[in-house]
Formats: C-alpha cells, structure tokens, sequence
C-alpha cells in the first residue's frame, strides 16, 4: 500500500515538471536566453510566496492526519475550514502586494531590466493563488484519505496538455513568454475548479460544493486588499525602498484586519488577537 501510494506520489510530483520546471527550459530553447532571464526573475517571488504557502500548509497536516486515523471525521472537516479560515487572512496580503507594488519592486531591484514586462510575468504567475492560496491544505486531503492515483494521473494530463499547448502558442502566435506564464496559470485555475474542489470534499463525503465557498470568499478578500494597497500606494508615493516597506507595512496590516473581520466570527477574532497581543507582549519582555 505504501509502495503504490508512493508511486503515484511520484507520478504527481513529475506533473509539477510539465507545469513549472520545463518553463525556462521552453523559453531558452524557442524563445531565446534573454526571455528566459525575465521569466526567471518574474518567476522568483512567485516561487518564494508559493513556498511560504506550503511551509505553513504543511503545520496542519499532523492534526488533520490525526483526526482522520481516528475517524473523527466531524473534528477533521472542522480542522480543514479552521486552517483554510487561517490561511485566508494571511495568504492574500502578499498576493496583493505582488499585484499592486510589483512593478516598482521590480523597477528598484532590476532597474536594468524590463520591470514592466516582469511585473506582468509575475502576475501571470501568481494568479493561482489568488483562487487556491486561501484553500492550499485540501491538497493534503488527497495524501491522508489515501486517494492519490486520480490526483496524479489529472496532474499529469494536464501538464502534458499545458506543454503542448505551450508549443503551439509559441509556434503560431506571438505571444511568447507570456504563453509560457500564463497556460500554466490557467490551466491550474481550471484543474481547481472542475476537480479539486469537488473530488477533495467527495474524498471526505462532503457536499461537491463544499470548497468553492470558502475558495471563493478568499478571491473577494484578495480583491479587498489589492483595493486597500491600492489607496495607500495613492497616498504614499513609492519611489524608494523605505517608501515601499512604508506602504507594504500599512497595507499589509490594514488588510490583516479587513480580511480577519470578514473570515472570522467575533469569538475567533477574539481569540486570533489575544494571542497575537501575547506573543508581542512576550517578546518585548
């Protein structure tokens, strides 16, 4: 059982190579060195942000594994949306930064380069986020329910479609680097929306719509706070490092609290900033 549930496992993780490690590969080979350059940049926080994601992601598994070895299924879908609420108010601060202030992030750390063309590279990846950053820990429903095989080989196929589709943008239209950035992107959204939402929530004998709501009430708080760093970015001029942090800081904050207002009940917020003032006030001492 463990062998095969670690092919598959395999199988799964080799999609991931269609869909992200052949990019720059594509672009140096049929594009040429130069684009690959922007692309790896535009690729870089992206990839960072992604990796934070799974980082704190990975915190709940033990939990949800736990409850589910123990068929306390009840506990266990409660432990899903309790760590989905979680991540729905952090994940969207950086997404939206991304998006507001990319282009003057990019425009102060490569002012050589095209900060324009990386700035709309960078969206075109993150993007997927915007719709799966908030519901990130469902995709650890599929590892503890033992359910892999049809994940993986979904995975798979599309990042054997994305691949060819990829070729033929590149070949027939001129689009270039971008075809290469956004495919990819959306190809993701539609993999989320037509199975992993409904598969996921089969896997633990939910209703099919079961993620969608909670999928989208993290796209309207991702909009929430591209708006609010929006009016601070009018409000500060960024032209600088210290004017970026400035702006960053505050909108990063005042989204903080916008988006706990709208996933929390009074009680969870209570209970989110009573920690959050505990931990502050420990570290001062």
């Amino acid at each position: 059982e463990l062998v095969s549930s670690g092919v598959w496992n395999v199988v799964s993780q080799l999609s991931y190579i269609f869909n992200e490690g052949l990019d720059l590969l594509i672009s140096n080979l049929f594009i040429g060195p130069a684009q690959m350059a922007v692309l790896a940049i535009a690729k870089t926080i992206p990839g960072l942000i992604t990796s934070i994601f799974g980082n704190i992601s990975s915190v709940f598994s033990p939990d949800l594994t736990k409850l589910y070895a123990e068929d306390k299924l009840e506990d266990f879908k409660n432990a899903i949306n309790n760590s989905i609420k979680i991540l729905g108010i952090i994940v969207n601060i950086p997404i939206a930064g991304l998006i507001v202030f990319g282009q003057q992030f990019y425009k102060l750390w490569v002012p050589t380069q095209d900060y324009n063309q990386i700035h709309i590279l960078s969206v075109l990846t993150v993007m997927c986020l915007v719709l799966s950053g908030s519901t990130v820990t469902i995709y650890s429903i599929f590892s503890i329910t033992n359910k892999i095989k049809t994940n993986a080989i979904v995975t798979l196929s599309l990042g054997l479609v994305s691949t060819a589709i990829v070729f033929v943008l590149i070949r027939t239209t001129g689009f270039g680097v971008y075809a290469v950035a956004g495919v990819s992107t959306s190809l993701a959204i539609l993999k989320n929306l037509i199975f992993v939402f409904p598969y996921a929530a089969k896997c633990i004998n939910a209703k099919w719509y079961t993620f969608y709501i909670p999928a989208f009430r993290g796209v309207f708080c991702c909009f929430l706070t591209i708006g609010i760093c929006y009016i601070f970015k009018a409000v500060i001029p960024v032209d600088s490092w210290v004017s970026l942090f400035s702006a960053g800081a505050l909108s990063g904050l005042t989204g903080f609290i916008a988006n706990s207002f709208i996933v929390l009940k009074k009680s969870e917020r209570k209970m989110l900033f009573d920690k959050v003032s505990k931990k502050l006030l420990r570290q001062k001492a």
